[in-house]
């Protein structure tokens, strides 16, 4: 096993803590696809309770999708939605019972989860 530095810089820190904020204007460009892939590769396999990865994401990228969303939004976030070159719908998967038998999950664990939505409710938002 290799080890190498895992330590966060104090100005990455102050970029995703302290400086941080809600978009409210986006460049007139497609989002660079690269990033995007990167960033989902860095959080598809994130810690999860009991590897349940429940996250499920859903890009929209075209403004045809943007604008079939956007009157479902609450009003203040209507025109960042039309505006964004991509928006990210991030959702939790109630029925992760299902996915984490690919996960390896044991046959006793799938069995308590399926009998039990509140279970499955509370893993999948502590979880994704």
């Amino acid at each position: 096993m290799s080890s190498h530095n895992t330590a966060v810089s104090d100005d990455a820190l102050t970029v995703l803590f302290t400086e941080a904020h809600t978009a409210r204007s986006f460049r007139d460009e497609p989002a660079p696809i690269e990033q995007v892939r990167r960033a989902y590769d860095n959080a598809r396999w994130a810690p999860t309770a009991l590897n349940s990865q429940p996250m499920r994401l859903d890009l929209l990228a075209s403004p045809e999708a943007r604008q079939r969303l956007a009157p479902l939004m609450a009003g203040i976030n209507q025109e960042p939605v039309l505006g964004a070159p991509l928006v990210l719908i991030v959702s939790a998967d109630l029925a992760l019972d299902q996915s984490m038998r690919e996960l390896g999950a044991s046959e006793q664990m799938l069995q308590r989860l399926a009998g039990s939505l509140e279970m499955r409710q509370g893993l999948a938002r502590d979880s994704a």
